[in-house]
């Protein structure tokens, strides 16, 4: 039967639950025409005014008594007797609802173009799809009239039909549930009784079966539980097992088995681990136990191996043996004519190639040596009063098990690794990095009090930190060499950062270096801007892409937003590509050569002189190669920005910008500017603004005050609504008291929510 009654019908019923439940716009009015739809911005619409649930208006919809009604331009909602919302209609939802296409009444239900009924009583289709469902109850059929029946009795098809539990179809019989029949694929019939228990798969093929007991096909027959046959074994479990796959063969009882492989492999093992001898000659493998594990012995190529317990073991392997005795108390261990034994746990020593280790008693003391003429490292302890360590230009001295000690490593062919520290736990401890890094630490009891100083000179930034008590106060100032920036573009031009942290009480001062007015013009400020990016970066960054020699796209950040401006200049476009690393030096050295004549002759403008010798452009591949920072710059270039720098010195100022937190209950920011912003428990109280203008809020909407240069609005929910600019206001009670006057429209209002005026 291709399809049955019971499937239509709960495909209808599903259709109908979908078409029911899938009309509700009602609660989408509610929430739009009110003031759950309103998002906080920076002023209050002009059109608003809020009662609400009494009253509410924000210009585009207007809701009486929310949610009982409100009103719009896509149409209107008194519930729950009546609500639209442009094609959507709904008459006491949820017993109906429609839009234009489709829709319910209570149990009755439609689509305009496919199907309409009353479920569960009828369905008709009235689309042209043959494969559609009709039914009048219990009667039923399909479009193409192929299917057809009285449900639950019988039911006729094509190639098919149905009477009461008993099925029949084209090449299949089924009496539920008890016989079974089909023709398989390859023209022979499978048949089971009691679905399963007994059957044969494909009786033209010799399978059968009775389940769990029985089961024969022409390769394997098994009879539970103990009888297996193939062709190549069989066995009689658990007393029998025989394999044979070709030359090889292995037979196997419980008192013992032998077996043979075409490697040339031999298996021999009788009476369990009484007796295993196993010979593999083409992997040159032989074991061999008896009484296991009172002896055994065994080999792999050149390695051997014999162990008599309890006694001992002896190894091979190569040119290097051991031996160990009494359970590992005593051991010997040889190598290139060097041994090593140790008597455990008292005494030992290992000497073994270029390294020598001398242990005593327990470890308690020794000393290694390593390495060889030329370069030798040592090693010794007197547990647990002295440890030292020594190698090339490195030395470790630790004393009473490690509560005091140093450590220092100097290269005179690597100033830059120089490294000293030193402590004595835990009161104190004091790092210091080699003289380029420039970093000292210094730690009184590191869980009470810390002390951090740190030089970049890469950056040109410098900064100092120090914490006590477990980090409940903290405090920390970095210091930074920044070319100003025009005002607005404040984080860019910092030039000084310090932060307090005392529990959950944060101060941070930012101080930002800007231009002085009329210093700069637009462009030459650009010219900075891109000269300070290609002598501090490679000039690589300066593009989105380019096509490395071994192909593909390597995708870089655009560090300047006016490379493709000046590109244009040096190049004639802005789309530079390069497609290999020799086109891109020359890319590269075109960029520095314009940057440098730009900025060269912008400070001579302002009376700064810089020689030719100290300007001349000097690149070298290996410059461009990596990024470039300040101390890899060229002799000019180093010229130009110290010139720069004493140029900003002289011609920018300094604005600060501080903020304060109590966390969780306050923060505070006063910008560089003359702005402040300022919170209280999460928005309970809520305040921004500068010298001209602000906001205020206490609980977002129940307090909201505003002034701009236009006015000022004054919101104490539902009250008072109180408007001073252009279009003056004032409500009470939304519509119920209302005066408005424009100034281009004149005056207006409502009393008791009957409107007067224009």
């Amino acid at each position: 039967m291709k399809l049955s009654f019971l499937r239509s019908t709960l495909s209808v019923a599903a259709l109908a639950a979908t078409a029911l439940l899938g009309g509700c716009m009602s609660s989408e009015r509610m929430a739009r025409i009110s003031p759950l739809s309103e998002t906080e911005g920076p002023k209050m619409s002009e059109k608003r005014t809020n009662a609400w649930p009494l009253y509410y208006s924000a210009g585009t919809g207007v809701s009486v008594l929310w949610p009982l009604m409100d009103f719009d331009d896509a149409g209107w909602a008194f519930r729950p007797f009546y609500a639209s919302d442009n094609d959507d209609r709904a008459i006491l939802w949820p017993l109906s609802g429609w839009d234009a296409d489709s829709g319910w009444a209570l149990n009755s239900y439609w689509n305009k173009d496919d199907y309409f009924g009353a479920w569960p009583l009828f369905h008709w289709n009235t689309s042209d799809n043959k494969n559609g469902k009709n039914y009048i109850i219990p009667f039923w059929w399909t479009n193409d009239g192929e299917d057809w029946g009285l449900f639950p009795l019988f039911g006729v098809g094509n190639d098919d039909w149905r009477f009461l539990n008993f099925y029949k179809g084209k090449d299949e019989w089924n009496f539920w549930p008890l016989a079974y029949r089909e023709k398989t694929y390859n023209g022979g019939d499978e048949w089971r009784l009691l679905y399963g228990l007994l059957g044969g798969g494909n009786i033209t093929a010799g399978e059968a079966w009775l389940v769990p007991l029985f089961y024969h096909d022409d390769d394997f027959t098994w009879a539970f539980p103990t009888f297996f046959r193939t062709k190549s074994w069989n066995t009689l479990l658990p007393f029998y097992y025989y394999r044979s796959l070709g030359e090889d063969y292995t037979l196997i009882t419980p008192l013992g088995g032998i077996g043979t492989y075409t490697d040339g492999g031999h298996l021999y093992n009788f009476l369990g681990p009484v007796y295993i001898d196993y010979e593999n000659p083409s992997e040159n493998y032989t074991y061999q136990s008896f009484l296991w594990p009172l002896y055994i012995r065994s080999r792999d190529g050149d390695s051997t191996f014999a162990y008599t317990f309890p006694f001992g073991s002896k190894w091979t392997n190569g040119g290097e043996s051991g031996r160990s005795f009494l359970l590992g108390l005593g051991a010997t261990r040889t190598k290139n004519d060097e041994t090593s034994w140790a008597f455990w746990p008292l005494h030992g020593n290992s000497k073994n190639y270029s390294t020598s280790d001398f242990r005593f008693w327990l470890t308690l003391s020794g000393s290694i040596s390593e390495g060889s003429d030329e370069d030798t490292w040592n090693t010794h302890w007197l547990f647990p009063l002295y440890h030292y360590e020594g190698e090339k230009n490195y030395d470790q001295y630790q004393f009473l098990c490690y509560l005091t000690g140093w450590r220092e490593r100097v290269s005179s062919s690597d100033p830059d690794s120089a490294y000293f520290s030193s402590y004595l736990f835990p009161l104190w401890f004091y790092d210091s990095s080699g003289p380029e890094k420039r970093r000292d630490r210094d730690f009184f009891i590191p869980l009470i009090y810390g002390f951090e100083h740190d030089w970049h000179d890469i950056a040109d930034k410098k900064s100092w930190e120090h914490w006590a008590l477990l980090n409940l106060f903290n405090f920390e100032k970095d210091y930074y060499t920044a070319i100003p920036k025009v005002k607005n573009t404040r984080y860019q031009s910092l030039r000084e950062k310090s932060c307090y942290r005392f529990i959950n009480t944060f101060w941070e001062t930012r101080e930002f270096a800007c231009w002085k007015d009329g210093v700069l013009t637009q462009r030459e400020q650009e010219i900075i801007d891109y000269a300070i990016s290609i002598f501090y970066f490679s000039s690589y960054d300066l593009k989105i892409t380019h096509i490395p020699p071994f192909g593909g796209i390597v995708k870089l950040p655009e560090l300047n937003i006016y490379s493709n401006h000046f590109d244009k200049e040096i190049f004639g476009t802005d789309e530079v590509q390069g497609n290999s690393w020799e086109e891109w030096d020359k890319i590269a050295m075109q960029r520095k050569a314009f940057a440098k004549k730009e900025l060269t002759e912008l400070l001579r403008k302002r009376g700064i002189e810089i020689s030719e010798e100290n300007s001349a452009l000097s690149i070298r591949t290996e410059d461009i190669l990596r990024k470039a920072a300040p101390h890899n710059t060229t002799v000019g270039e180093k010229a130009l920005l110290d010139a720069l720098q004493n140029f900003a010195r002289e011609n920018s100022e300094s604005f600060t910008e501080k903020e304060f937190q109590v966390w969780p209950f306050y923060e505070s920011i006063d910008d560089a500017f003359g702005g402040y912003e300022k919170e209280l428990l999460w928005g309970v109280w809520y305040s921004r603004g500068n010298d001209e203008e602000y906001f205020t809020s206490c609980l977002k909407y129940l307090y909201r005050h505003e002034r701009t240069k236009a006015g000022s609005k004054l919101d104490i929910f539902p009250f008072i609504s109180i408007d001073t600019g252009k279009r003056g206001a004032f409500s009470f009670l939304g519509n119920f008291f209302k005066i408005v006057n424009d100034d281009d429209e004149g005056w207006s209002g409502n009393f008791l929510f009957i409107p007067w005026g224009k």
